[in-house]
């Protein structure tokens, strides 16, 4: 036999040898999956079992927002005979752990106050949670609002502000709440919302109240229709919300914000989302304002570190302002704290600190505006 037939006996050979392997990888991937199918059944069926509804697709809104209590509960680490542990802290583990019979209560039940009353002992829990939180941490304990109803634990429902949302609270006139946070010991960017009619508005305020000092942080008033993004420090416990007006309170995940393109335009203030790392950028307007920065904290427990809880001044401007720089090179939170009148744009360059094609017309109809200087 020839060496070429030689050669193609053994490639006919080494094929035949890879598809049979192929079938036998085939077989084990096709049971892996099934394998896996099955465990996710049961992992369905276990977690249901185990939050305490039937094995059915979740009905509404109140059964989501009671089943992630659980979890959130179920995610703070608690034995309540651990050495260390402070009578405190054990009624606080029972206030949160109660609020899930409560809740549950009135899961069964329909009328026009169900939901409110769910979320009303959902919220009396997670009060609780923030507190014992705040014990294991070793960190000042929120303090209960000085109310009868908040002594007790028993909320009025009808005037209760908690939602389905864990960082959503919704009222009507005068009303004050304690505040939880994504990770406890950290800022929240905090969005305030007047929703009332155009004569109507209502002051929102950042209160300290804890075992060891009560104080206001500062206040601001929202009109109808609009609304005003602050972001809270650590060391606020409580929002109070006076007013006339409907309004909603949330916290705004880094994630919800938007990205800046490479030409972004706005007037007043405007929040993003920087992932872009130590770009060069151009930022011009009129009016003045500043240009801050509030890093992502990858910190684990309580921050304490000061350049990761205040905001960093980028750039401070007054009147008409044109100025090239350097974003940061770490990923967090732009803020274009700009006054309410003011006009700006920025750009975004390429590496070599050019503009990007296309964008030098949009630059220098911003720098036309009148005043602008170069």
């Amino acid at each position: 036999m020839s060496k070429l037939g030689t050669a193609v006996d053994t490639l006919v050979e080494q094929l035949e040898s890879y598809e049979a392997r192929l079938s036998e990888l085939t077989a084990t991937v096709t049971a892996l999956t099934e394998k896996v199918a099955t465990l996710e059944a049961r992992l369905v069926k276990a977690t249901t079992a185990d939050v305490g509804f039937e094995l059915v697709p979740i009905r509404d809104e109140a059964t989501i927002a009671l089943a992630e209590y659980r979890r959130q509960l179920d995610d703070v680490s608690f034995a309540p005979e651990a050495d260390g542990v402070t009578s405190a802290m054990r009624a606080e583990h029972y206030a949160a752990v109660d609020a899930v019979a409560r809740a549950s209560s009135w899961i069964a039940q329909t009328g026009p106050t169900r939901d409110k009353e769910i979320y009303a002992a959902i919220g009396a829990g997670r009060k609780a949670l923030i507190r014992l939180t705040a014990m294991l941490e070793h960190r000042p304990v929120p303090q209960p609002l000085l109310t009868a109803d908040e002594l007790s634990g028993f909320v009025n429902a009808a005037t209760d502000v908690h939602t389905g949302d864990r960082f959503r609270w919704e009222g009507d006139g005068d009303a004050e709440f304690l505040l939880d946070r994504p990770a406890s010991g950290k800022p929240v960017l905090l969005e305030v919302a007047s929703l009332g009619q155009p004569h109507q508005e209502v002051e929102a305020m950042q209160i300290v109240r804890t075992d060891r000092v009560l104080r206001e942080r500062g206040w601001s008033t929202v009109r109808r229709g609009s609304a005003r993004r602050e972001m809270v420090s650590s060391e606020v416990t409580h929002v109070r919300v006076k007013g006339n007006a409907p309004w909603c309170v949330r916290v705004i995940q880094p994630y919800e914000l938007p990205p800046m393109g490479r030409v972004t335009n706005g007037q007043g203030e405007a929040w993003f989302r920087h992932t872009m790392g130590a770009r060069k950028i151009t930022i011009q307007g009129t009016e003045g304002g500043s240009l801050d920065f509030v890093p992502d904290c990858d910190c684990r427990g309580v921050c304490t570190r000061y350049g990761h809880y205040n905001m960093k001044d980028v750039g401070h401007y007054y009147g008409d302002f044109r100025e090239d720089l350097n974003l940061p090179r770490r990923t967090g939170m732009l803020h274009v704290a700009m006054r309410r009148k003011s006009l700006w744009s920025i750009t975004v360059l390429d590496d070599q600190g050019a503009l990007p094609p296309g964008v030098a017309g949009v630059v220098d109809r911003v720098r036309s505006w009148p005043g602008t200087r170069s």
